[in-house]
Parts: structure tokens; C-alpha cells; sequence
């Protein structure tokens, strides 16, 4: 924690800036696949699938962005000595490290449901959502 380029990050708000400013550009491409989800000819597990993981990715965002902003409050300069300090910080990588594992297996979900749509595209393409078990999904996962 000594070195020369910790200790100039440490007094200029590089990092914190710099990922407040990229995560809050980020936003625009989830706003716009949320958008064109919902006007697109989808079925509906596929909206449901994506939907769900962009909520999940934006929170993502919110946490990096939630991160920065302690960072820019951070007494002893811009860069944390440890995670653990303030217990907050801790709690927002816990919840990162959740919303992460939550994205990831909604990507594995979508091509497991594009798999079965491969299988028997007819029945797939005329058969409702199902609730029944996209619900109990997101549920465990959260």
C-alpha cells in the first residue's frame, strides 16, 4: 500500500470516477434490449429469460456504481485498504458476487430454453410460458 501508483490513486478519484462514469454509460444497452424485448416477436420464456437478466446485469451496475460513490467518501483517500472497511462495502460485494452468480445462470438458462426450442420448433413456438417453472427458478436463485 505503499507504492508510488497507490499512493496517486489514492489522492485523485481516478477509479472511482472513471467506474462511475463506465457503469452508468453501461446502462444504455440494457435499457435497450429490455425495450426490444418487449417489442420483439419473442417467445415468452425467451422475454421472461431476458428480462430477468438484464435486471440482474443492471443491478450489477448499480453496484459497481453504489462502490465508487464510497470510494469518493472514503476518508482515507480514493482507493480501499481492504474489503472489509466500512462493513458496507463488504455487504455490497456480497450482494455483487450474488446478482453475478444470478446472471450467469439466466445465460445458462437461455441456452438451455434455445435448446429446447431447437429440439421441436412447432410445439415450442405454440406453447405458453411456463410459469411453473421460470417462477421457482428465479426464486432459488435469489
Amino acid at each position: 500500500n505503499s507504492s508510488a501508483v497507490f499512493t496517486f490513486l489514492n489522492e485523485y478519484p481516478i477509479f472511482p470516477v472513471l467506474i462511475f462514469v463506465t457503469n452508468a454509460i453501461a446502462f444504455f444497452p440494457i435499457f435497450c434490449l429490455l425495450y426490444i424485448s418487449q417489442i420483439a416477436p419473442l417467445h415468452g420464456n425467451c422475454r421472461y429469460i431476458l428480462c430477468a437478466w438484464s435486471l440482474s446485469f443492471s443491478s450489477v451496475y448499480l453496484i459497481n456504481i453504489a462502490l465508487a460513490i464510497l470510494d469518493l467518501e472514503n476518508e482515507s483517500g480514493y482507493m480501499p485498504r481492504n474489503m472489509f472497511e466500512p462493513h458496507f462495502r463488504f455487504l455490497l460485494y456480497q450482494i455483487h458476487i450474488m446478482c453475478t452468480t444470478f446472471c450467469s445462470t439466466f445465460e445458462i438458462a437461455l441456452s438451455i430454453e434455445r435448446m429446447i426450442a431447437i429440439v421441436n420448433p412447432r410445439r415450442y413456438h405454440f406453447s405458453d410460458t411456463e410459469w411453473k417453472v421460470l417462477i421457482p427458478i428465479s426464486a432459488v436463485l435469489v
